[in-house]
């Protein structure tokens, strides 16, 4: 008799007129249950995209770039959440993905659950990005530049967390994706979900989605336990998350051999990555050492 296989649930947050771009999670993820989030969708349109693919969910209100997606599905499914659950952008190639072909895939497919079970959260970037250096000082009043969120930042948690200490400083690898267990999420109540979602929304008009979208890839893992300045050396990082034991790591930069490029890349993939590279150029730049260990990049 086989054991009982654990239930697991992909979100992810993708544009309706880029509708196929998530596909790939249906398509090459069968044994995890797909939630993909509409973000400019119309809740009127549930039954065209029903008819669709079923697992496609138009989103009322899209405010914090892909939070209120989360915040949904967390909202929506609380009292019946699957035992492990990743939150990602629906976009499968992603110049801030942890693979040396920027591919959402191989971190999903090679994740060790039982570190994810160990963790409760784990961010699916080790390599940092706004470590060592706090990405935010918390500050009350501080006037915030169009890059900045100090001031945001500080207002945002006095609403979250009215009865916790200011953090001095906040950092963690960004982009807002990761893997979590269901007990994670049920260290807060439901209502508690429920207040951030009607923060961001509350906030409509007078913070920018990508200013408020920043604020929570910034708390996400203070949410689900983990210190407000968190920089997890990246050895154990990569062995715990996928298995990856044996690279060759700066530990005090934060990154390891053929895990990233350097230079960094560009803001944006190349339109037909990875079977093309940038402007007809090869990309990434020529002589990296390639380590093509995470996975199939097909």
């Amino acid at each position: 008799m086989q054991p009982k296989q654990p239930s697991k649930a992909i979100i992810a947050t993708t544009l309706q007129r880029n509708a196929d771009s998530a596909d790939w999670i249906i398509d090459l993820l069968p044994d995890w249950q797909p939630y993909i989030f509409m973000a400019d969708g119309n809740v009127n349109d549930a039954a065209m995209l029903a008819n669709q693919h079923a697992h496609k969910i138009p989103l009322a209100l899209n405010r914090g770039r892909e939070a209120a997606s989360y915040l949904s599905y967390i909202i929506t499914h609380y009292y019946h959440l699957p035992e492990y659950m990743v939150f990602v952008h629906g976009d499968r190639y992603q110049t801030h993905n942890d693979d040396p072909m920027y591919d959402t895939l191989p971190l999903i497919q090679k994740l060790d659950l039982d570190y994810v079970d160990l963790e409760g959260y784990v961010n699916l970037r080790c390599n940092w990005k706004h470590c060592p250096e706090p990405y935010i000082v918390p500050q009350p009043g501080h006037d915030d530049s169009i890059w900045e969120a100090h001031g945001e930042y500080a207002k945002a948690w006095e609403f979250i967390f009215p009865n916790e200490a200011l953090p001095e400083k906040v950092a963690a690898p960004c982009c807002a994706q990761f893997a979590i267990n269901r007990r994670a999420i049920h260290r807060w109540p439901v209502a508690q979900y429920e207040r951030i979602r009607a923060w961001i929304w509350s906030r409509e008009g007078d913070l920018a989605s990508m200013k408020s979208g920043i604020i929570l890839e910034y708390m996400w893992h203070i949410l689900f336990g983990k210190p407000a300045y968190w920089c997890a050396p990246v050895k154990p990082c990569y062995c715990g998350t996928w298995n990856m034991c044996d690279l060759d790591c700066d530990e005090a930069k934060g990154w390891c051999k053929g895990r990233i490029w350097t230079p960094d890349p560009p803001a944006s993939m190349p339109s037909h990555w990875p079977k093309q590279g940038q402007d007809g150029k090869t990309w990434p730049i020529e002589g990296w050492e390639k380590n093509l260990q995470s996975g199939n990049h097909t």
